[in-house]
């Protein structure tokens, strides 16, 4: 499936229906015959997920190690960052991304927080 939606525009409900029917079609294991079906509804909005995680993942990856200014990083990305982690939506390299920026107040601010709602990954308490 990654390699049917290799850029981030190109998830949308409608082409993963359409990239659903093409794996149906070469009768990839595990995706529903019916591209109509309950079942393949459920199997799209599986791999919609799956892969908002990967590009968000790969965002705070990029945010955390190709940023090397602290003044560059928006208040927005600690934001996200912290909402991601609470919500364990790639929560791994949402507070990778927010310790690669601890000099910066939002981003302490934030693992402050989820330290303390006990959100923090296993490896970071």
């Amino acid at each position: 499936m990654r390699e049917l939606m290799p850029y981030a525009r190109l998830v949308t409900q409608e082409r993963m229906t359409e990239a659903t029917r093409e794996c149906a079609l070469l009768n990839i294991p595990g995706v529903p015959e019916d591209p109509d079906s309950e079942e393949a509804a459920r199997f799209v909005r599986r791999w919609v997920t799956w892969i908002s995680g990967w590009i968000a993942g790969e965002v705070f990856t990029w945010l955390g190690m190709c940023v090397d200014d602290d003044t560059l990083v928006t208040p927005w990305a600690m934001e996200l960052a912290e909402r991601y982690a609470r919500f364990g939506f790639v929560p791994d390299r949402a507070v990778a991304m927010l310790n690669w920026h601890g000099t910066v107040p939002r981003s302490r601010e934030a693992l402050a927080r989820l330290a303390a709602e006990g959100k923090l990954p296993p490896e970071d308490r």
